[in-house]
């Protein structure tokens, strides 16, 4: 295991550990059907995933968490972590008939058994994902790996993306984000009057805000908000948030009243930490963000 999956709380170790406390029969079926998906995803044009055994399936996993790259291994955990979900949703849909029960008879004759096993093992995996292996969880070890981006990168316009790692975040200025979280201290805005939903439990828990741009990213232009382990996106444009991204809904209103104050620095920092060759280029200036000429 790499120098960043030590800790035991770390998702890499936590994956690992689970793997090698299943049962045989649950060890195999899932391996066989990573084999499978190793396979399908793999651009290799070698011979590497000829074998689908499970075997090659345990392997292949293990192999892509031990990467010493970290952002390969970020990349790796969010694929491995998605693929034993799948894995697991197939086996619970599975035909009675199927070729799964092929290989679980083969290798352990009481199919039954290895059904249960199985289903126990997709049992503890759930548990899992709802705690130490959520997305939040991911995503807050990602936090460890990724390089916080220094204030000389804002500067760094027409760099190539090939520059920049691929993961980079950029901060906005700490002031607005002490703004934000200011108002996110008095409470969720709840209607249009400004009115506010304020109890001692938030006020309490108000910590760790993180507001980002990313070097390279998605279309449209968008930031992160980050906070109590929720992470939601919103379009620089006009502060709504990204379609079928979920988190902090109770701070909409807040979030879009922070937009309304500092839309002109986020476009800013956006256009000025593009890549040349970003698949999102830089944005329009809006008129209301543009420097006005000095009167002579």
């Amino acid at each position: 295991m790499n120098e960043q999956a030590n800790d035991e709380t770390d998702p890499p170790k936590l994956i690992i550990e689970f793997l090698d406390k299943l049962t045989p029969q649950a060890r195999n079926t899932l391996c066989q059907l990573l084999a499978f998906y190793f396979a399908f995803l793999s651009s290799d044009e070698d011979d590497r995933f000829a074998m689908l055994t499970p075997e090659k399936g345990e392997e292949t996993l293990r192999q892509l968490l031990s990467t010493t790259d970290k952002f390969a291994l970020l990349g790796a955990l969010i694929s491995v972590a998605g693929l034993i979900d799948f894995a697991f949703l197939k086996i619970a849909n599975v035909d009675p008939s199927s070729e799964l029960d092929e290989v679980l008879e083969t290798r352990h004759g009481d199919i039954s058994l290895a059904r249960r096993f199985t289903a126990e093992a997709g049992s503890i995996w759930r548990q899992l994902r709802q705690g130490p292996l959520s997305l939040e969880a991911i995503e807050e070890f990602s936090e460890r790996l990724i390089v916080v981006g220094e204030p000389t990168l804002v500067e760094r316009t027409g760099v190539s993306q090939s520059a920049f790692p691929r993961l980079v975040e950029l901060p906005i200025p700490q002031e607005l984000i002490d703004e934000l979280e200011d108002d996110f201290r008095q409470g969720p805005i709840w209607d249009d009057e400004g009115r506010r939903l304020l109890t001692e439990e938030q006020v309490d828990r108000i910590n760790n805000m993180v507001v980002v741009i990313q070097a390279l990213e998605h279309p449209p232009p968008h930031f992160h908000v980050r906070h109590q382990g929720e992470n939601a996106s919103f379009a620089i444009s006009d502060g709504s948030r990204l379609p079928g991204v979920e988190g902090l809904e109770k701070f909409d209103r807040n979030i879009k009243k922070w937009w309304k104050k500092n839309m002109c620095t986020l476009v800013k920092v956006w256009n000025e930490t593009r890549p040349t060759d970003c698949v999102v280029g830089a944005m329009d200036v809006p008129e209301e963000c543009k420097e006005k000429p000095k009167k002579v």
